[in-house]
């Protein structure tokens, strides 16, 4: 059943997206803007934990050295 709505869905949207090319066109700029969004979201989310996490500690015998 899910399957059958699914692919009813599908072609009834595709086939509006045909139809209305204006409106599908903004809807996929929409889209990508939101994806580039999200990646660079990630990527600085990323590089955040990457500092955080690679921060060299050294032991309390070692720590007086390197000052």
């Amino acid at each position: 059943m899910l399957k059958y709505c699914d692919q009813t869905v599908s072609t009834l949207f595709e086939d509006w997206l045909n139809r209305n090319a204006k409106a599908a066109k903004s809807i996929i700029s929409f889209i990508e803007e939101k994806i580039r969004e999200r990646n660079l979201y990630e990527l600085n989310d990323n590089v955040e934990r990457q500092t955080s996490f690679r921060k060299i500690r050294l032991p309390g015998k070692l720590a007086d050295c390197a000052k």
